[in-house]
């Protein structure tokens, strides 16, 4: 079975014979530079990643979530889309509840990412700061998204209720809870937005109480 050091091998990360063409002299037996793995290809570096994210995936379905992320990571710095692995990996963390390491992923890899994917995993981060208690940043995370992609409605809806609940900023939050309900007038959190508006008669209506943020929802499930 493939492992971690077998595929990193396959794509010249650890050279034995040109470690030991460095240290030799004229009497290492004509054992010099020429010995050295040549460098891999590009259709071997794109195997060696698509292996690596294959190893990935199966630890993340057996529940080994700290092996898969080795895989995952080890995979896009091997040349694997990052719009394909990072998701994965970022997943990966989150599911071992180690939120702090999904942060740290996106802030790594996420410039990598094309604008749309960029968006939607700030917002996944965004709550991720929100789950570690640091509200500035998950606000700054999701004002990030939107510069990205102005007509995010999750990142609008989750903007609202962050400036509400962690910073009393009331007007501003009318305004994101109103950007949401433009783009998703019949959206999920369609109710919850109607809830944090600062309503005119005509929009007091009864409606359900906001549900929490959940980590699952906002990443999306396979």
């Amino acid at each position: 079975m493939a492992t971690l050091d077998s595929v990193l091998l396959r794509v010249g990360a650890v050279s034995l014979a040109l470690a030991l063409a460095a240290c030799g002299s004229a009497s290492s037996q004509g054992l010099d530079a020429r010995a050295a793995r040549p460098e891999p290809t590009a259709a071997e570096e794109r195997a060696a990643a698509a292996e690596l994210y294959r190893l990935g995936k199966k630890q993340a379905r057996a529940g080994d979530s700290l092996r898969a992320q080795e895989y995952f990571a080890t995979a896009i710095d091997s040349g694997g889309d990052p719009n394909v692995i990072l998701p994965e990996l970022m997943r990966a963390a989150i599911s071992g509840t180690r939120y702090q390491a999904a942060i740290r992923y996106f802030e790594d890899y996420g410039p990598l990412l094309n604008r749309r994917n960029r968006a939607e995993l700030a917002v996944v981060a965004g709550v991720l700061y929100l789950g570690v208690e640091q509200p500035d940043r998950a606000r700054k995370m999701l004002e990030s998204a939107l510069a990205v992609e102005p007509k995010n409605a999750r990142a609008h809806f989750l903007l609202g209720q962050i400036l509400r609940d962690e910073f009393a900023d009331y007007a501003a939050s009318d305004l994101h809870f109103r950007a949401y309900l433009e783009l998703e007038p019949n959206g999920e959190n369609a109710l919850s937005a109607r809830a944090g508006l600062l309503k005119s008669p005509e929009e007091s209506l009864v409606v359900n109480q906001p549900t929490p943020v959940r980590f699952d929802s906002a990443l999306g499930q396979p």
